[in-house]
């Protein structure tokens, strides 16, 4: 169980705060548009694929057999 809170405390830390971040630094910089309530949804669209990468990349990690009895930071290329 501790590894899966592990993930999500990475999740959090390393995928949804940064998002939360950029999604506020995109929305600002729109902000200062003069048609500012013009502004689409999909501009903001990079600031949700960062948790989304930030998760994919968490989950394969957990679901890797390899690491069963010693750690591998980074999994070997194929």
């Amino acid at each position: 169980m501790g590894k899966e809170l592990d993930s999500l405390a990475d999740v959090v830390s390393f995928g949804v705060v940064p998002g939360m971040v950029l999604f506020r630094l995109l929305r600002s910089a729109y902000m200062q548009t003069p048609d500012v309530f013009d502004v689409s949804y999909f501009n903001l669209a990079p600031a949700l694929l960062v948790p989304c990468f930030a998760a994919y990349r968490l989950a394969k990690f957990n679901l890797d057999t390899r690491q069963a009895e010693h750690f591998m930071a980074y999994p070997p290329r194929r």
